[in-house]
């Protein structure tokens, strides 16, 4: 109900733009392209509106092709984006993470190569979130080169390294995660929990107790991680230990600890 009173009051303040005779005006035409688009539906009005407009920037077609995207529309994603560059409208970062996400959105990773090799070409600047999307692109398909990591790397944050540290822990590659986990040069308590999980599944839990004792912060997660990795591997007394530990530090077990304990007591008899 609240959407649809959005939408009629939307579309009175659009016909008195019109009244007013603003429509030409860029901005307004833009901020109405993003209004339509915020309502959640692909409407005609959105069409016809950029249709109408005289002139159009890389947001009216951002917004044009974000929207098309949202909609599962990828075909019709790479023809707006053909089209905007036949107008002469340059791409920037957020035209291009767009059409990242469409790649990996359909699992077309030869063309988020292709976008990558164009974004070099042109010599776009790359954003956070950009970089961050291309790494996803790499990681899936196991092709991340020293020389695609340089030229990378100058935009990496600890997010970027944390998503690229999961990303080798997830396929299996420990040795890489842990060479990338070293190379970090602000580790945060999620990258250390994520080595932290990494070893602990595949029942390497010397390793675990390792990296669980040089984490300068832990945070249930890792406690948790511990002794589900000690149960698991049926060293039942080193998870009553570890719970003993984290009651010593005062942190309160949750549900998930709680479950696998008394799982182990029923393992343990």
């Amino acid at each position: 109900m609240c959407r649809t009173k959005d939408y009629i009051f939307g579309d009175a303040l659009h016909c008195s733009v019109i009244k007013f005779g603003h429509v030409l005006d860029l901005h307004i035409a833009n901020s109405l392209l993003h209004m339509y688009a915020s309502f959640g539906l692909f409407s005609n009005e959105v069409l016809n509106l950029f249709d109408e407009m005289p002139e159009r920037d890389v947001v009216s077609w951002n917004v044009i092709i974000d929207d098309l995207s949202k909609n599962g529309c990828f075909d019709e994603v790479l023809d707006a984006f053909n089209e905007m560059c036949r107008y002469g409208v340059q791409p920037n970062s957020v035209t291009l993470l767009v059409l990242v996400s469409s790649c990996l959105k359909i699992g077309d990773f030869g063309l988020g190569k292709l976008i990558h090799l164009y974004i070099i070409k042109r010599g776009i600047d790359m954003s956070e979130n950009l970089g961050n999307g291309l790494i996803d692109i790499y990681i899936y398909i196991y092709m991340l080169s020293l020389e695609i990591w340089s030229r990378l790397r100058s935009c990496l944050m600890v997010f970027s390294w944390t998503s690229l540290l999961d990303g080798f822990m997830q396929n299996g590659e420990l040795e890489r995660a842990s060479s990338i986990f070293d190379k970090m040069p602000n580790k945060d308590t999620t990258a250390w929990n994520v080595m932290l999980n990494g070893y602990s599944e595949v029942g390497d839990m010397s390793s675990a107790e390792t990296i669980f004792r040089a984490m300068p912060d832990r945070d249930l997660v890792s406690w948790n991680t511990m002794i589900v990795g000690y149960t698991q591997n049926k060293k039942y007394m080193k998870s009553l230990e570890m719970l003993t530990e984290m009651l010593g530090f005062g942190l309160k077990p949750d549900r998930l600890t709680l479950v696998r304990l008394f799982s182990m007591c029923g393992y343990a008899g």
